[in-house]
């Protein structure tokens, strides 16, 4: 599957990594990087990839719903946050990122 992103997205991500960084020989190592980690990947996160590429919108559906939250302007620290958790209950997010 690798394969097949880098060729249907290496020109793009080309074109912007240089504009960024002037770096061809950094771009070729992050490559690699990237093709390493993917040879390293778990099984089971493969079948997700796989999983995920047919449904590429896969985060939009229906049954996924995340938020981002700083506790202390949500609730004024972790122990607000606490005190809401019946919101959050009711909202049935499947993913949570505090900061």
């Amino acid at each position: 599957m690798i394969e097949e992103r880098r060729k249907r997205y290496e020109k793009e991500l080309h074109e912007k990594y240089l504009q960024l960084y002037y770096n061809e020989q950094c771009y070729e190592e992050l490559m690699q990087s990237l093709e390493e980690a993917y040879q390293n990947r778990p099984v089971e996160l493969r079948r997700l990839d796989n999983k995920r590429e047919k449904e590429p919108n896969w985060y939009r559906n229906r049954n996924m719903l995340g938020i981002t939250m700083y506790p202390k302007l949500f609730a004024g620290g972790l122990n607000g946050v606490i005190e809401h958790l019946d919101y959050f209950l009711k909202l049935e997010q499947t993913k949570s990122w505090k900061s």
